[in-house]
């Protein structure tokens, strides 16, 4: 059954927020510690917790707002199939290209990128065409 747009909308913010809650906790208590400690100025108690909160509050929120993960952030196979893979083939390309004796880091790094572009390239053509496929009745 469809939910409303208000309700989905309503459903991400929530568990976003409660996501980025638990983090933002952990990094006010490594923050104490730091301060403590005397490693980090004290304004980083306040700083600490409201990126490491806006950080894990988005990223989430973007996902399910974008269907790549459900309220209870179970990821989508297809976007994990994207993005994991693009780490493979960056690392692939990466020492495809690293292998070349005078090949500078900008070259190797490109190389890395175009490899893990491809993959999610094919990743998305591969989703397109099966979503295209199933909406026509095969």
């Amino acid at each position: 059954m469809l939910q409303r747009p208000e309700g989905r909308i309503r459903d991400a913010f929530r568990s976003s927020h409660r996501f980025a809650t638990y983090f933002a906790l952990v990094a006010l208590s490594g923050a104490i510690g730091s301060v403590v400690v005397g490693r980090a100025p004290l304004y980083v108690l306040l700083l600490a917790p409201a990126l490491g909160y806006a950080m894990y509050f988005l990223l989430p929120l973007v996902l399910q707002l974008t269907g790549a993960a459900t309220s209870d952030l179970n990821v989508n196979l297809w976007f994990a199939w994207a993005i994991c893979g693009g780490l493979v083939f960056f690392w692939i390309g990466l020492l495809i290209k690293g292998h070349e004796l005078f090949a500078t880091m900008a070259e190797i790094v490109r190389t890395g990128l175009l490899s893990a572009v491809a993959w999610i390239a094919c990743v998305v053509l591969v989703w397109f065409v099966r979503r295209a496929w199933l909406k026509r009745g095969a």
